[in-house]
């Protein structure tokens, strides 16, 4: 259970797939005044508790973007089973906002871990101007198959996110589309509860705007379910 009272005073964990994006969320970090230590791994290790101690924000980049997703997969259990400290803090998936890497198998290590009740998978960032509507990601006004990062996409020849992520059944995948979210954190929380009583634990969230964004970050903070970002 989140019930975040004040974001700024949380302790935050993120696992990162490159060291590029590891950076990146270091500076976020940076300009909200958390002390913040990026740590670049090419294995799963013990041995960061005590940087979780001394750190507002660790930032641990696996390196898993580029390696088959068996190893992307045992990275991350590895490193959430050899440092327990980490599950206490307010955990964020960092990914490529052009979908690639081994996304499944890092939801599923997620999941198998039992590390949320549910997972928002939302790879959307406005103002680089990628886009998820109706399940669709953009880059700019095109489906990201259809541009020059189709190449590099996680899962060939798709950009409909149900059928990328969801194209193994292990965990049941649904969308959130963006009437919903216009609706407000109240209509989307309700939303994201029943899907759960139905057995989902990945949900797909559009965003097209900032606004968006914090429709959903306000879900993640005050819902009763445990919601662990990815995007």
């Amino acid at each position: 259970m989140m019930r975040i009272k004040d974001i700024r005073r949380e302790p935050v964990a993120v696992i990162s797939d490159d060291l590029t994006g590891a950076n990146e969320i270091g500076l976020v970090l940076a300009e909200h005044l958390k002390s913040n230590l990026v740590l670049n791994r090419t294995d799963s290790t013990a041995g960061l508790d005590p940087f979780i101690e001394d750190y507002a924000g660790v930032v641990v980049n696996l390196n898993t973007r580029d390696c088959s997703g068996h190893k992307a997969k045992r990275l991350i259990s590895r490193t959430l089973q050899n440092n327990p400290k980490l599950r206490n803090r307010l955990i964020y998936k960092k990914i490529d906002s052009t979908l690639r890497g081994n996304l499944i198998e890092e939801l599923e290590a997620l999941l198998d871990d039992n590390l949320a009740d549910v997972i928002f998978f939302v790879p959307a960032s406005p103002q680089m101007q990628r886009f998820t509507v109706g399940g669709y990601h953009l880059v700019g006004n095109e489906p990201i198959a259809h541009t020059d990062y189709a190449g590099g996409l996680a899962v060939a020849g798709t950009s409909y996110l149900p059928d990328m992520i969801g194209r193994r059944p292990k965990y049941k995948v649904r969308s959130i589309g963006l009437s919903h979210l216009a609706a407000g954190f109240q209509s989307v929380g309700q939303l994201t509860m029943d899907f759960y009583q139905e057995g989902c634990r990945i949900l797909i969230c559009d965003a097209c705007s900032q606004h968006d964004l914090w429709v959903i970050r306000d879900v993640i903070l005050k819902s009763p379910l445990k919601i662990l970002p990815v995007g």
